[in-house]
């Protein structure tokens, strides 16, 4: 009696489980139609929740676009971890066709790219298998060429560039000359424009080009070296060390502050500018799908 009681409440457990799971499935079927509205407006973090919601009641992994959804979704919200956390887990799957594996990979480098984390582009790019390499070789060049110049390894991006089926089409010269200036701009010392700035307070700003932020470090500090020269000859030389050097001091100071951290904005500035045109000429004759 106890064991046909048994097996007729897990009999009834069972059902009541199929019943759920189909239930569970339809519903995450209606939330990805939804969520699908929701992106086509632009609803991003609408859509986001949809798909999340989607995501927890399918319990059979049915839907197997679902996390590159929420990951897409996650990466138009410029939450780029949790984007990167589902793209993962959508690759991860085995039956994910190596077409749309490879897009989801190059997705993901991309996010890297933006995050400006490019050691762990090349990291990535370092673990394609063979099969992966050979699905697109041009593509996989491209990303290598483009991941060593943006960590300033400009001979492996020129030896990346060479690998490109179509580089016997692209303007060498072209191509050399903004490495030369890469390379050129890479090696700057940086230093020698606060120390132009130790000797004459805007000067190290004048020469790599900021002539604003120059201008107004020399006016500030020359006016309160004239101050002090003032009151020291007015007052006392004690007078002008309490009142004005402080002040001297802190804007002097601050000055050199900023022609650091303004030649190194410029140097990167500089270095986007060539990555900028390498692209360009990369992608000129064969742009990437």
């Amino acid at each position: 009696m106890k064991k046909s009681v048994k097996k007729l409440c897990f009999l009834c457990l069972l059902i009541c489980n199929t019943i759920c799971v189909g239930f569970s499935q339809d519903r995450s079927s209606e939330l990805i139609k939804l969520a699908e509205h929701f992106m086509s407006i632009d609803h991003h973090r609408a859509a986001n929740k949809m798909f999340l919601k989607a995501y927890f009641l399918d319990r059979t992994n049915d839907h197997t676009e679902l996390p590159l959804q929420i990951s897409e979704s996650f990466y138009l919200l410029n939450d780029f971890e949790n984007a990167s956390k589902y793209i993962n887990t959508y690759i991860r799957q085995s039956s994910i066709p190596l077409h749309k594996q490879m897009d989801a990979k190059y997705f993901k480098l991309r996010m890297l790219y933006e995050q400006k984390r490019y050691k762990e582009t090349l990291a990535s790019l370092f673990q394609f298998k063979q099969d992966q390499i050979d699905y697109d070789r041009d593509k996989y060049h491209y990303y290598l060429a483009l991941s060593y110049s943006l960590d300033n390894n400009y001979k492996n991006s020129q030896e990346a560039i060479e690998q490109l089926s179509y580089y016997h089409l692209l303007p060498k010269e072209e191509i050399n000359y903004i490495f030369k200036r890469l390379i050129k701009n890479d090696q700057r010392w940086n230093y020698k424009y606060t120390l132009l700035s130790m000797f004459v307070p805007g000067l190290g700003q004048f020469a790599y080009g900021d002539y604003a932020d120059a201008l107004n470090s020399f006016i500030i500090n020359a006016g309160f070296a004239t101050l002090f020269i003032y009151i020291q000859q007015t007052l006392s030389l004690t007078d002008a060390v309490l009142s004005v050097a402080p002040w001297f001091g802190r804007y002097y100071v601050g000055g050199l502050n900023n022609t650091s951290i303004g030649s190194k904005k410029h140097q990167n500035t500089i270095t986007d500018k060539y990555i900028v045109q390498l692209i360009q000429v990369l992608s000129k004759y064969k742009p990437l799908q």
